[in-house]
């Protein structure tokens, strides 16, 4: 009786193993496997042996699980019957149904969804834990392997025309988002942060979503001046903004025509009409991409961004697109460096103008995004419908807001505190 139950259990654990493993290997991160292998290591190595042939790897795996079931079949129907016929019943068709019936709920149970729901949790550490066991049983059933194999190519080949000998490798998308939101994970716990060529590439995938209302200069930064003003004036502001580029337009914002750079200064003309340069005109809806590859296309480094309806919505240059790829670049548009000031442990001070998607990415906050607002002051103007006063604090789900300053009803600055 004891042998029967060990081998009833050793059955089942076979099982348990096969099917975990094969779940395992479709659920992987096959990039992973891939950039782990370049590691050295054995385990790794081995791994990726499995993802060099992975039709030998599953045949195996599948012929080793039905050589445990049959085990299991026959051992559990001895261990069964004359328990059933002593205690149940004695009709052999009723006694064979209850077999089978129990048989299959253990076997569903212990040998298929517990160890799939398992190794599908952790694929890529379970494949490395049982790789040295997994090479092995291969190895063993490598003749019953080829034998199959040529059986299901021969059959596929001649009813449908398939050939399955070319088998490659093949990263895709899910693979490389799975691989960098792992990584991330990683780097959060780590007092290190994320690795900068993992930050560039995550905005390189990001990168074919985003628009040019994304990443533009917003209207109420730009700074213009009228075609009719003086080079005086001009040279002004120049000066007193810091800026080398300087939109000119006509009547007003929303009829912008050129823009001026201040090296035009040095050849000392007599009018702002003079020294007037063209800017490409692009809609705020384009995709940033689109856009980097028209401004490079016409040599322009700035071009104006329009809404719907023609007026003035913004400015991008080619300096605010690269910046979604590689990160913050202080340029003259960047009137200060400031970032956010933790205050306590729920408690910090932001500018209305801090995106909604850095924060969140910065001090792991769960804001609300949407395409209605990119900034912090858009997020709370749009969750009231109103321009908040001075000193009011406003609650939005888990968060409170204190306005702490608002100009020309934009909110600058902002205490924020996480409401636990």
């Amino acid at each position: 009786m004891l042998f029967e139950y060990s081998i009833i259990f050793t059955s089942l654990l076979f099982s348990a193993f096969f099917s975990g493993m094969e779940i395992a290997f479709v659920s992987s991160n096959k990039l992973k496997i891939f950039l782990d292998k370049e590691q050295g290591n054995l385990t790794n190595k081995i791994v990726s042996k499995f993802t060099e042939k992975p039709t030998s790897f599953i045949i195996s795996m599948l012929i080793g699980n039905n050589i445990a079931l049959v085990i299991y079949g026959i051992y559990m129907a001895n261990l069964l019957e004359p328990w059933i016929d002593e205690h149940l019943v004695s009709i052999p068709f009723l006694v064979l149904l209850i077999q089978v019936i129990a048989s299959s709920f253990i076997v569903l149970l212990v040998a298929e969804f517990l160890p799939k729901v398992v190794f599908s949790l952790f694929p890529n550490k379970l494949l490395n834990l049982f790789a040295f066991p997994s090479i092995i049983i291969i190895y063993l059933l490598y003749p019953f392997s080829i034998f199959i194999n040529a059986i299901s190519n021969f059959l596929i080949s001649n009813l449908f025309g398939k050939n399955l000998h070319n088998e490659e490798l093949v990263f895709n998308r899910v693979d490389l988002d799975d691989y960098l939101e792992e990584h991330n994970e990683i780097a959060k716990k780590s007092t290190d942060g994320v690795d900068p060529e993992i930050e560039i590439l995550q905005n390189a995938l990001d990168f074919s979503t985003i628009k040019v209302r994304d990443c533009m200069i917003p209207r109420t930064e730009i700074v213009g001046i009228s075609i009719e003003d003086s080079i005086v004036n001009l040279r002004k502001k120049f000066i007193q903004t810091g800026h080398s580029k300087i939109l000119v337009f006509k009547e007003n914002l929303d009829n912008v025509i050129a823009y001026v750079h201040s090296y035009e200064l040095f050849k000392k003309p007599k009018s702002i009409k003079d020294i007037l340069l063209p800017i490409s005109i692009i809609p705020e809806s384009l995709l940033a991409q689109a856009a980097l590859d028209k401004l490079l296309k016409e040599r322009r480094s700035v071009a104006l961004v329009v809404d719907e309806y023609g007026g003035t919505s913004g400015l991008i240059c080619v300096e605010d697109i690269i910046e979604e790829l590689v990160g913050e670049i202080e340029d003259e548009h960047d009137e200060t460096s400031f970032s956010g000031l933790k205050i306590s442990d729920d408690k910090y001070h932001f500018l209305g103008k801090h995106k909604i998607d850095d924060l969140n990415k910065e001090y792991n906050f769960r804001l609300e995004t949407s395409e209605e607002y990119d900034t912090l002051s858009g997020f709370i103007i749009s969750h009231i419908g109103r321009i908040p006063k001075n000193q009011e604090i406003i609650s939005i789900n888990n968060y409170e807001f204190k306005i702490v300053k608002i100009t020309d009803n934009f909110i600058e600055e902002i205490i924020l505190c996480v409401i636990e």
